[in-house]
């Protein structure tokens, strides 16, 4: 079993460390395991999240990132580009998974943590 170190509150703390295919669909992928113990709904937790960002617009726009790193111009061409399949998730994406899901998301990097979205109503995620 692969264990990473993460810093949470200040202590060293190891969890098991879920290998997801790094292809675009990675980031639904992962919240799919988180959710459901496994990826199979990644496609479905795109199109919530997806909507969500849609309907929330105004509050969203300058959260995301298209091709070239900017935020995307309308909110036609961000539906178009995350509806494909293999268009990468940002975190735009885990801000608003953490407005329609349950769960506290927290982001990790290098081992440390950079982000958190979202209520712990059904418990904590970490990415």
């Amino acid at each position: 079993m692969n264990v990473q170190q993460l810093t949470v509150d200040e202590r060293n703390m190891y969890f098991k460390n879920v290998k997801i295919l790094g292809d675009g669909t990675c980031l639904f992928s992962a919240m799919s395991y988180l959710i459901h113990d496994n990826v199979s709904m990644a496609i479905q937790i795109r199109k919530a999240i997806v909507r969500h960002v849609c309907n929330e617009w105004k509050r969203f726009k300058w959260f995301t990132q298209g091709p070239s790193g900017v935020p995307n111009g309308t909110k036609r061409l961000y539906y178009t580009e995350m509806s494909k399949p293999y268009t990468y998730g940002s975190i735009c994406e885990v801000m608003a998974a953490g407005e329609i899901f349950p769960y506290k998301f927290q982001v990790y990097q290098d081992g440390s943590l950079i982000a958190v979205f979202g209520d712990a109503l059904q418990g904590i995620r970490r990415l």
